[in-house]
């Protein structure tokens, strides 16, 4: 035990160090040292409380029906409740981009060819990227912390490699994923916050991060469409691929400002792609929130943002080994 303190307070002292002669500069990359060498990182808090809210993502979720249930008459009645309620002339010009995009999915679903088209691009796009971000926490939440308690654990899986140092100093909060051979947080503040940090001054790579919990749920959603190779790879000296807090803010950036006209090229085959998805979300976003409520209930933000949805990745996970 002595060993280890010893260890860790040598950790600790070179993260302090660190904090007295980066600090302005590390602030202002997100990169944030506060404490005692306890290490966060943050995303812009304004993108975040702005455009990392869940949204509809494609043609169907914009008219409020699925793709089961669409046929000509479900579509124009979806059609005309949503022009009705949403037209600019109604509830402003910021609606005028959303009911454009509404035009266009209804041009799109109800031509029997162009609907094919666009079906089959959904479902490959789907395939390669996964569901859309829905709002909620992959991990769940744990009772090792007091009811009012901001902070959230989150490990980058593209820069770990696999040493199970966190899971063995906090097993109830880490495990190890086998498709990468990855440590994850599944459950947050499963163990009490000393062996949380322990496990993050034990990491040698120094992967493991404290967020905030408001930002939690778009840094798993994006740590799971992030490309990545095994730890095998990294071990021949192959570098990650990906950056989950890079991709973060590319997400929110692109739903700031990606529009229409830049997203969609009906000229060409293909219709769906991550730039329209972007431009759905920003347009949506654009409506008073009352609208969106009522319209698009299923995208309130007042659901439990705590629920265990790992399994979605088809990822088995490794019992702690001592």
């Amino acid at each position: 035990n002595s060993r280890r303190n010893s260890r860790r307070n040598s950790r600790r002292n070179s993260r302090l160090t660190s904090l007295t002669r980066t600090n302005c500069q590390e602030a202002g990359s997100g990169l944030v040292f506060t404490g005692e060498g306890s290490k966060y990182r943050t995303l812009n808090q304004e993108d975040v409380e702005m455009f990392g809210k869940p949204t509809p993502s494609d043609f169907y979720q914009i008219l409020g029906i699925t793709q089961e249930v669409a046929n000509s008459s479900t579509v124009k009645k979806s059609y005309r409740k949503i022009l009705k309620r949403c037209h600019p002339d109604k509830i402003g010009p910021d609606a005028g981009e959303f009911c454009e995009l509404v035009n266009i999915a209804y041009d799109i679903i109800q031509d029997d060819k162009q609907r094919t088209i666009y079906d089959s691009e959904l479902e490959l796009f789907k395939e390669t990227q996964g569901d859309a971000f829905d709002g909620l926490a992959k991990s769940d939440w744990g009772t090792m912390c007091n009811g009012t308690e901001q902070r959230a654990v989150f490990v980058d899986e593209l820069s770990c490699i696999g040493c199970r140092m966190c899971n063995n100093c906090a097993p109830d909060t880490f495990a190890m994923e086998e498709l990468y051979g990855r440590a994850r947080v599944m459950t947050q503040w499963g163990n009490v916050e000393e062996q949380i940090e322990d496990a993050i001054d034990s990491c040698p790579v120094d992967c493991i991060y404290w967020v905030q919990k408001q930002q939690l749920p778009l840094l798993e959603y994006i740590m799971g469409v992030c490309n990545r190779i095994s730890v095998a790879s990294m071990m021949t000296g192959r570098s990650a691929i990906d950056d989950p807090f890079a991709r973060a803010e590319t997400y929110l950036r692109e739903r700031r400002t990606t529009r229409l006209g830049s997203s969609l090229n009906r000229a060409t085959n293909q219709i769906h792609n991550e730039k329209l998805q972007a431009a759905i979300a920003r347009a949506w976003l654009q409506l008073p929130l009352d609208v969106r409520n009522e319209l698009w209930p299923e995208y309130q933000r007042n659901r439990n943002p705590n629920p265990n949805n790992f399994t979605t990745l088809s990822v088995t996970l490794k019992s702690n080994v001592r």
